[in-house]
């Protein structure tokens, strides 16, 4: 059977397992974006004019790992072709080796699934797997595009964490009725709560030949709904700065939202996409604290561990994210016991497997009714298992109410945002008030910031730069006591989310706000608690039933890749090709 027909057949079969069924994007998918330009280009040889944008969407849950990138540009194929489009390893100002090239030849816009492999480097050096992801992470990866011309490059931009919100506009996306069309863009937000006050700064970079009108519409993927805010311009490239109100924020946060570009050849919308966050946390519903004590027997260990979950109805998925420090993890489950107090090794059953062991795990995962009526009973638990301890090293179950306050730290709720492989998880709960009028905060602070010089909390809302409170005794992880004391007025403002915690590290010395930030929020109640229908859990082994909404167009160039990989990491990769 030839490759593109056996590839063709696999698309389909996922189109239809997974018809239907949609979930709004957020932290769980790790997205890195780069603006692109001329100037970026060491040296910089390319002319004036040049620019480009380029999303990336990477699955750390694949084995190997998966690179799925999208680059839009301006350079002219014909006039300076035959084009070039690459990947390499190199901070901003630095030069590197290719890592990953585009198959060729590279018109205005080209994409393509990336498996990651151990590279051999002209110094000798391998460049593994657990090094290509951190400097992938950390912002030490850029992409270009190259000419004959401008051999040494015509645009660049290195890989961040620097966006809000994606969009990947193309004719197959056009309600009601598809565009044939070899028009397409990429579009990049980045958005501020406050300072400027729920402001969207939107950059579109699109190849439209005969645009007259760009704009922002409501509806989600399903949808072709009316018309919120028409751009002032329309020519390539955008960039313009759009006011939000409480509503339309929210359905922006909710996927709600899409752009499209009108054409005069079509006098309808050519190309639409759909407006994805990144790195954007949902209310969580569930915590939990995980160590060795939870098992039966105990287990000594010093490794300790946090989760935070959230809770999707339209769905019934949950969305996860486990930070631990457990040394050598081998596998990691999802149990459920038969009462609401999670007892030892032996009691509940594993009813799915984690996609991965190594730390931070995130996931997300359809819940069929009797997990989803467990989860609700507070009767789940995250167990990790490890090479010195095979039946769990560490395990901790699932509730709404022992620990309802918690923190997602990361570098993109900083301004301006940290591009940083560090993430971190908290969890908190309120004791006894003291004679004194003071209340004992019992907290669990975990990351892996490899140089932290301070943990502090803040008083202040999300987006703000906040009043200072108090720094935390230690600054390695875990951070956890029962010794600090919230007078009655912080003990309100932390009640009602107003505080934040912040990481600080020599990496970043020279700013205050620290490498990693997180909103303290307290849980919300799943507003879905009626059992669900029947659901199928999913076949997909590397990403745990993720969300099946990935705006792609169908990836031709998928046919053409050279490499067998097994059955279960195509299956994902062509998910990610077909959905986002």
């Amino acid at each position: 059977m030839a490759k593109a027909t056996w590839v063709g057949m696999m698309l389909a079969l996922l189109v239809v397992t997974m018809a239907g069924v949609h979930a709004a994007s957020t932290f769980a998918i790790t997205t890195y974006t780069a603006e692109m330009t001329n100037t970026q280009v060491t040296p910089m040889t390319g002319p004036e004019g040049r620019y480009g944008t380029a999303v990336c969407l990477y699955d750390r849950n694949a084995s190997p790992p998966l690179l799925d990138c999208e680059v839009q540009h301006n350079v002219d194929p014909v006039a300076y072709g035959p084009l070039t489009a690459s990947i390499r390893r190199g901070a901003p100002g630095s030069t590197g080796e290719v890592l990953y090239a585009f198959d060729e030849p590279v018109f205005f816009n080209a994409r393509q699934l990336f498996q990651l492999e151990p590279k051999p480097l002209s110094n000798g050096f391998e460049y593994g797997l657990f090094l290509q992801e951190e400097d992938f992470l950390n912002g030490r990866w850029y992409i270009e595009v190259t000419s004959n011309f401008f051999p040494f490059g015509e645009v660049r931009g290195n890989f961040g964490h620097t966006h809000n919100f994606f969009s990947r506009l193309h004719g197959d996306f056009v309600l009601p009725v598809p565009v044939s069309t070899q028009a397409s863009g990429v579009a990049l937000g980045t958005y501020t709560i406050s300072n400027p006050r729920r402001t969207l700064v939107m950059k579109i970079s699109h190849t439209v030949q005969n645009p007259t009108e760009i704009t922002i519409n409501r509806g989600n993927r399903n949808e072709d709904g009316p018309v919120e805010y028409i751009f002032e311009n329309f020519t390539s490239p955008v960039r313009e700065s759009i006011q939000y109100t409480v509503d339309k924020q929210k359905d922006l946060f909710l996927e709600e939202q899409f752009l499209q570009i009108v054409s005069a050849d079509t006098s309808l919308s050519e190309v639409r996409g759909q407006i994805i966050p990144i790195d954007y946390a949902a209310p969580a519903s569930y915590t939990a604290r995980l160590d060795g004590s939870q098992l039966r027997p105990a287990v000594a260990t010093a490794a300790r561990g946090c989760a935070i979950v959230t809770y999707n109805c339209e769905t019934s998925s949950i969305e996860y994210l486990i930070f631990h420090s457990v040394q050598f993890p081998t596998t990691a489950d999802v149990r459920i016991s038969d009462t609401n107090n999670f007892n030892g090794v032996g009691e509940g059953e594993i009813v799915f497997q984690l996609p991965r062991a190594k730390s931070p795990i995130f996931g997300v995962r359809k819940l069929d009714p009797t997990t989803f009526n467990a989860l609700v009973q507070n009767r789940l638990a995250f167990n990790i298992r490890s090479s010195n301890h095979p039946n769990g090293e560490i395990r901790g179950g699932l509730t709404n109410y022992k620990y309802p306050y918690y923190a997602y730290l990361s570098g993109t709720s900083i301004t301006p945002k940290r591009t940083t492989s560090a993430v971190g998880c908290a969890t908190f709960r309120t004791m006894e008030e003291l004679s004194d009028g003071t209340t004992v905060l019992d907290y669990d602070i975990q990351h892996d910031v490899f140089d932290p010089i301070g943990v502090d909390l803040f008083v202040g809302t999300e987006g703000t730069e906040g009043v200072f409170n108090r720094q935390f005794v230690r600054t390695l992880s875990p951070i956890s006591g029962v010794n600090e004391h919230l007078d009655p007025k912080t003990l309100n403002e932390f009640q009602v989310g107003r505080t934040f915690l912040q990481v600080r590290s020599n990496r970043f010395f020279d700013d205050i706000a620290g490498e990693l930030r997180g909103q303290i929020y307290k849980v919300l109640d799943i507003p879905c608690p009626a059992p669900l229908p029947p659901s199928t859990i999913d076949v997909l082994s590397t990403l745990a039933d993720p969300p099946p909404d990935w705006n792609l167009p169908p990836l031709e160039s998928q046919a053409s890749m050279s490499f067998v990989i097994s059955f279960f990491t195509l299956f994902s990769g062509l998910f990610f090709a077909l959905f986002y």
